[in-house]
């Protein structure tokens, strides 16, 4: 009778030193296996440079700008922007307008205001330069470094009051002398973004309201964001891959 006795609880032991051996096993390999249920995982965005050979100073400028243009988007919200493996990794929470936030922080940022002739070129990529040589390029009137201030339009306005450095006058005063009926536009990375032909000129003081729109999502509206912010030391594009 002790035999059995013993024989069971031998048995019994056993089995608990197996349940305890691949058991737990199995618990640890669930509990590493199971999604882990995230109230709000956010998003995620890859910014790569076009030129994939660019120094840690340019990625930690880009990554400044990034968080500057994210900040004046969408203030008191969460976002982390990340330097990895040569690129940007952006995270932020779930937005409805988040292919226009994606948009704001991949572009460069380079700013122009140009004579874009009698036909509004939109949304094409031009050339442009202050003093053009060639019928193909289109005269730079001013720079976004060139601009000290931009006023959005406030309740019941519907134009932008935009001053630029003194040093653009004589080219936008030139303009509106010989000017006749042509557009004014509104160039962002080579690309024209916006024409209009209402516009005027007092004091030292650009007042454009937009007409002709590229369909990009991009406008007058978004001047204040990528000035403040300054441009991206460079092309970056969304990474798909």
């Amino acid at each position: 009778m002790k035999k059995q006795v013993a024989l069971v609880l031998t048995l019994a032991l056993a089995l608990v030193a197996l349940w305890l051996t691949i058991g737990v096993r199995v618990v640890a390999e669930l509990s590493l296996a199971a999604p882990v249920a995230i109230e709000n995982p956010g998003l995620q965005i890859i910014l790569r440079p076009e030129k994939r050979s660019v120094s840690t100073d340019q990625l930690l400028k880009a990554q400044q700008v990034v968080a500057n243009r994210l900040e004046h988007l969408q203030p008191n919200s969460w976002y982390d922007v990340t330097v990895a493996e040569g690129q940007l990794e952006v995270r932020l929470n779930e937005h409805e307008n988040f292919h226009y936030i994606q948009d704001i922080i991949s572009h460069a940022g380079r700013i122009e205001f140009i004579d874009g002739g009698y036909n509004a070129p939109i949304g094409q990529f031009v050339e442009t330069a202050i003093e053009p040589t060639t019928s193909d390029r289109f005269r730079t009137l001013f720079t976004g470094q060139e601009i000290v201030s931009v006023v959005l339009p406030e309740s019941g306005q519907i134009f932008y009051r935009i001053t630029p450095k003194p040093e653009a006058t004589p080219r936008i005063e030139t303009f509106f002398a010989n000017q006749a009926d042509r557009f004014i536009c509104l160039v962002i990375d080579g690309q024209v973004i916006n024409c209009s032909k209402l516009y005027s000129w007092t004091d030292g003081t650009l007042e454009i309201m937009p007409s002709l729109g590229s369909g990009t999502g991009l406008g007058l509206s978004d001047l204040e964001i990528f000035l403040t912010s300054g441009p991206l030391p460079g092309k970056f594009e969304v990474a798909t891959d």
